[in-house]
């Protein structure tokens, strides 16, 4: 059962703001490694 409340929206936009950078830094390494 999940309640929506404001405390679980900001967990969820800073889940999704961290793998948004993990993945970005995945990209920046294949990037310098194929150079």
């Amino acid at each position: 059962m999940f309640r929506i409340e404001e405390s679980d929206v900001s967990d969820v936009v800073f889940v999704v703001v961290t793998v948004a950078l993990f993945a970005a830094l995945a990209l920046l390494v294949r990037g310098v490694e194929k150079r």
